[in-house]
């Protein structure tokens, strides 16, 4: 085996130096031979190339996974059927400006928080090699598709990673011999650099066994409005860009997103009518916080629209309730809408010279068959466990924007500057699952709570993937168990990186597999009522003065983004989900309804418990999935799961003011009271109650009413010189 590997190694290198169409077939056969070995690629082709990854798709997502493996030295290839990395990116956006910011200058020198406003990059050890980071690339704020493509192809070069170019995968299926297991068929290519072989007509389909799949070919297939309007609707995908062909015309546009906005930009100068219609309200990402609504670099046509310039913007119930017809004699598309069964002309908006659909992309399914077909929570994106696996389809997994529908429409999963931090994710998870590596931490000694109060504010004042991926992503404390703890306190805690929200009570059972568990989960979130209809989200109010004496902390009404700590305790019966935080009765009612075929008997609920209720899960076919979703759907406003707040102990948890240049070293706003919080905790006291937070304030305010001082990043021994009874 170790004979195959290094043959199969030179024989890349050698590729590397010998351009792939002057080497043939045959030069290769007689340079493994000469070599000593012959590995996967003789014995006539019959033996079937073998990984224990298989990566499809070379897209960000596919190379920053790729450069996980490799730096892990895992067995694994990516499949990209085009020529290079990043072919998405080559066609779209079809007029080449990014939504995705290139802030190349945040007056910091620390790394990990300038990927706070680095949008591009994909992610290094360390962050520390400049090639690798996207500015050095385009100097502009919103960046040109061009720049990106050209970045992900020097990323994937200089990284080493094994992709095979040119090489389409057709199929997606089980393993006759290993249902467990997964076959895949490819044909053309396998060429490891970005001339690749050429997929020649004719070339003959090769099987590749892989352990597990991870699918990161993104979202590419256009969403068909209605098959009975293709005849006269253009798509983004294919229609001209140059804006003069579009002078003078009637344009309808179909979609109000990004797509849409960003063609509608680029032609309303020269048409004489543009519509935007579409089944929902223009949402605005400055409204909404949420990046994948419409930004402001593609927002020029409402200005026109609100100025009263001859554009319009409709809603439209569904695409079904409207028939597109073109007149024969002038050519013009007649727009009709369905009232009360009668088909009427829309004259507000027909007839038009040309409709063209932006409604966004669909999930691809075509090379799965039926028994590896992901179930689907929507046309996008598939139904995923927390550790986004397909959750009917063992071993098949999912990267990058196809994992947003773990956080759609809430974070920034759908992006380069979310994903990379889930893609990350899931490698940890795939690590800690297969290969038995700790989920990365660190064990903090406590000799006083003001070290890990210390500890604390350093990693919230610069921490990127919780910051960029808020309400998803969360630091966690993980309380030692009552063995080690010394006295009334324990003598550490163990701090985890980055863990999935919906993955904690997985992740911490690796830690600690049984007992009762303690943790505080350290992550940022924006507060209720930041957007909505009526809301102004500029209105200065919206930053609250901090109220001391909450009994959740100075930041409680906080709107924008700031920290938020948790105290939360999982009982001994749960290894892997929230579930144990709900109602037991909400529970028994959700497995009931699940489980049709085989009803459960509501006289045996009291017989049950909560470990009993999941094991008749398991019995009766039903995902823990399943039930997780209908007991703990998403807070439809922050994006958790709902049973990781109510998971919380009484007045356990504690908000930081939001600070205007989001750094949290204000001693009276943040290290005191952080700092008060944590010490009742390791001191096996509840967390404040509104009269003891009362009786802190005023203390707090004596303490420093003479004294107000706020301590710069720079000085990183800020002022906690008081000890823990002090607090």
């Amino acid at each position: 085996g170790g004979v195959v590997v290094v043959v199969e190694y030179a024989i890349r290198s050698i590729h590397d130096l010998i351009p792939m169409k002057t080497m043939t077939a045959g030069m290769e056969l007689a340079l493994l031979l000469l070599l000593g070995g012959c590995g996967s690629r003789c014995a006539g082709g019959t033996a079937a190339e073998t990984h224990e990854y298989c990566v499809i798709g070379a897209g960000p997502a596919g190379v920053q996974l790729g450069y996980y493996l490799q730096t892990a030295n895992r067995d694994y290839v990516v499949f990209e059927s085009a020529v290079g990395p990043a072919s998405f990116f080559q066609r779209f956006p079809r007029h080449r400006k990014l939504i995705s910011i290139n802030k190349r200058f945040t007056g910091s020198a620390n790394k990990e928080f300038n990927m706070r406003h680095d949008w591009n990059s994909l992610l290094t050890h360390n962050n520390t090699d400049p090639a690798l980071r996207f500015g050095m690339y385009d100097p502009e704020y919103f960046p040109s598709a061009d720049s990106l493509v050209t970045y992900v192809q020097h990323f994937a070069a200089n990284s080493s990673i094994n992709v095979q170019y040119n090489t389409a995968v057709k199929t997606v299926a089980r393993q006759a011999a290993d249902p467990s297991a997964f076959s895949l068929t490819v044909s053309g290519g396998g060429g490891g650099n970005l001339e690749g072989s050429g997929a020649a007509e004719g070339d003959a389909d090769r099987t590749i066994n892989c352990n597990v799949v991870v699918v990161a070919s993104g979202l590419h297939v256009p969403r068909q409005v209605n098959e009975d309007l293709d005849a006269v609707i253009e798509y983004y995908d294919s229609v001209p860009t140059d804006p003069d062909n579009f002078t003078n015309q009637e344009v309808l546009v179909i979609g109000k997103g990004n797509a849409a906005m960003e063609l509608a930009q680029a032609i309303y100068g020269r048409t004489s009518r543009l519509h935007l219609l579409s089944r929902s309200r223009v949402k605005l990402s400055w409204e909404t916080h949420y990046v994948g609504h419409v930004r402001g670099v593609n927002n020029e046509v409402l200005d026109s629209y609100q100025l009263k310039s001859m554009d319009t913007a409709g809603i439209m119930i569904d695409a079904k309730d409207y028939k597109l017809k073109r007149d024969p004699e002038t050519g013009l598309i007649k727009v009709f809408q369905l009232d009360d069964g009668v088909w009427e002309e829309d004259l507000m908006i027909s007839p038009v010279h040309r409709v063209i659909s932006c409604a966004g992309w669909v999930f691809d399914g075509s090379i799965f068959t039926p028994d590896t077909l992901p179930d689907m929570a929507t046309d996008r994106y598939p139904r995923m466990t927390p550790g986004f696996e397909a959750a009917n389809v063992p071993g098949l997994f999912f990267a990058g924007t196809l994992q947003h529908g773990r956080d759609w429409p809430r974070s920034s999963g759908g992006f380069i500057h979310g994903f990379r931090y889930l893609v990350r994710a899931l490698h940890r998870e795939l690590e800690s699952r297969n290969h038995a590596t700790e989920w990365p931490s660190q064990m903090l000694s406590l000799g006083a709570i003001s070290k890990l109060v210390k500890f604390v504010l350093e990693r919230v004042n610069e921490m990127s993937g919780p910051y960029q991926m808020f309400g998803t992503l969360t630091d966690v404390i993980l309380l030692s168990p009552k063995s080690e703890v010394s006295g009334n306190r324990p003598s550490g805690v163990r701090y985890l990186y980055e863990v999935p929200i919906d993955s904690i009570p997985a992740v911490l059972r690796r830690f600690q597999p049984s007992g009762e568990l303690g943790f505080i989960s350290v992550g940022l979130e924006y507060g209720r009522g930041f957007s909505g209809a009526g809301n102004d989200v500029f209105d200065p109010d919206k930053v609250h003065e901090p109220t001391l004496d909450d009994s959740r902390g100075p930041g409680a009404r906080s709107n924008f983004l700031h920290p938020v700590f948790r105290l939360h305790s999982l009982s001994p019966d749960v290894r892997e989900s929230w579930l144990d935080t709900v109602d037991r009765s909400a529970l028994w009612t959700a497995v009931k309804n699940l489980t049709v075929d085989a009803p459960l008997d509501d006289a045996a609920e009291s017989e049950y418990s909560i470990s009993n209720i999941l094991a008749l899960v398991a019995a009766s076919g039903v995902s823990l999935q399943q039930i997780e979703d209908a007991v703990c759907p998403a807070d439809p406003e922050r994006g958790r799961n709902v049973c990781f707040e109510t998971s919380t102990v009484a007045n356990g948890i504690h908000n930081m003011v939001e600070s205007a240049r989001i750094e949290f070293w204000e001693a009276d706003l943040h290290v005191q009271p952080l700092g008060e919080w944590l010490s009742r905790i390791f001191t096996g006291m509840k967390p404040m109650s509104p009269r003891g937070a009362k009786a802190v304030s005023a203390k707090i305010r004596r303490l420093h009413a003479s004294t107000r001082s706020t301590t710069r990043p720079g000085n990183t021994r800020s002022k906690i010189g008081h000890d823990d009874v002090d607090l």
